[in-house]
């Protein structure tokens, strides 16, 4: 009998990795597809016969298997980071922005420590943030008992605890809780909000005493283990969403500082190029004489991660979100088109200047502010093996 019942419980797990690795494939072969097809459309065709042989083409083996150890019994999350189907890498904010005066072996973000150390300092004053939206990191459990409805695949078993960089589609991640098709249970975890500050109040740590790197396989999780997971995005694209959502869009209208800065950088609602360039740097100018805690969304998104893990020795699984985004949400359930906040919907932002605001009214001279202003999360990509193309003209490192 004992012999029957383990024969019967290998035969499920047997299916359960095969409908993880359909699962996987499925988003694999949505993620690859238009790059394949623009791959297989260039000029390269004499390559291809050559190359045929091989188990993938060259842009595959780029973005899934670079730095990768092939192993067959791996689970296929783009979680698994270390894994062949991983597309995120590890970071670790307390050892980036360490400081070790007497051994000086900082790390590549030590001269950033005092943002993270003034952030702390507001914290517990109760002066930071004020007025702005809480900052949380929820936990998503999920098993193969339920259905991905962006894939039709069962999930893969695991805990993921999203750490919310704003403004990098985070609050798309965040609301996705009403959707209870998807995970089998949710953990807000709430870290601060300014309203519910009180004398001696302390971050929510609970929830960092079981973080843990990806788990081999899905009989490996333990029912407390999580990975910590974000989004890292290219700060050019990123100031343009910031200055829109500080300056009182939906979400952040009652922050104060949104009023503020309207009266100061935006003298005219109207768009043009020139009018857009002048809140750009106008709010440049603001946010260095004033600092980036004005306004929670003009946070450098390494403090952030190092906010949510307070230091803690703990990795954090970082995505890019140009790359990676739409695949991701994709394997947690959640619609790869659905976009909570579109700044360029008509009404989201408060005034027509911002509204039609992009990326194409940069100079290049703005670009190199915005470049050396968030220095500190050029320093973090470049160490991740992903530098920001935007800035590698105005930030050698």
């Amino acid at each position: 009998m004992p012999r029957k019942k383990n024969r019967k419980k290998s035969l499920v797990w047997m299916e359960y990795y095969k409908y993880c690795l359909l699962s996987s494939l499925v988003v694999w072969v949505i993620w690859t597809l238009p790059k394949f097809q623009q791959f297989s459309s260039s000029s390269v065709v004499s390559s291809s016969s050559s190359s045929s042989s091989s188990s993938s083409s060259p842009v595959q083996e780029t973005k899934l298997t670079k730095n990768k150890n092939p192993d067959v019994n791996a689970t296929p999350s783009l979680f698994n980071c270390e894994s062949q189907y991983g597309k995120c890498r590890y970071f670790y904010p307390s050892q980036f922005l360490a400081t070790d005066p007497e051994t000086n072996s900082n790390g590549p973000g030590s001269d950033y420590y005092t943002i993270y150390e003034r952030f702390m300092t507001l914290k517990e004053k109760g002066e930071l943030w004020k007025n702005m939206p809480r900052v949380g990191s929820p936990t998503f459990s999920y098993n193969e008992e339920r259905i991905n409805p962006i894939t039709g695949i069962p999930f893969c078993r695991h805990n993921v605890t999203f750490v919310h960089v704003h403004k990098a589609g985070g609050t798309t991640i965040m609301t996705s809780f009403k959707n209870r098709r998807t995970f089998h249970h949710m953990k807000r975890n709430p870290l601060y909000n300014s309203r519910e500050w009180r004398p001696n109040m302390r971050l929510n740590d609970a929830y960092l005493r079981t973080v843990t790197k990806y788990k081999p396989t899905p009989e490996d999780w333990e029912a407390s283990d999580h990975v910590l997971f974000a989004f890292m995005r290219d700060p050019i694209s990123r100031f343009i969403s910031s200055i829109g959502q500080a300056m009182g869009a939906t979400g952040s209208s009652n922050n104060k500082i949104g009023k503020v800065l309207q009266r100061v950088c935006i003298p005219n609602p109207d768009y043009t190029p020139e009018k857009a360039r002048h809140v750009i740097q106008c709010v440049l100018d603001y946010i260095q004489e004033h600092g980036y805690e004005i306004e929670l969304h003009f946070t450098p998104q390494a403090i952030e991660m190092a906010f949510a893990t307070q230091m803690h020795p703990v990795p954090v699984s970082v995505f890019q979100f140009e790359d990676s985004y739409k695949d991701v949400i994709s394997e947690m359930g959640i619609d790869p088109e659905r976009k909570e906040r579109d700044g360029s919907k008509s009404g989201y932002r408060k005034q027509e200047v911002l509204t039609k605001m992009s990326v194409e009214d940069y100079t290049q001279d703005l670009k190199r502010q915005v470049c050396e202003l968030y220095k500190v999360d050029v320093i973090m990509a470049h160490t991740l093996g992903w530098p920001f193309e935007s800035c590698a003209e105005f930030i050698s490192l």
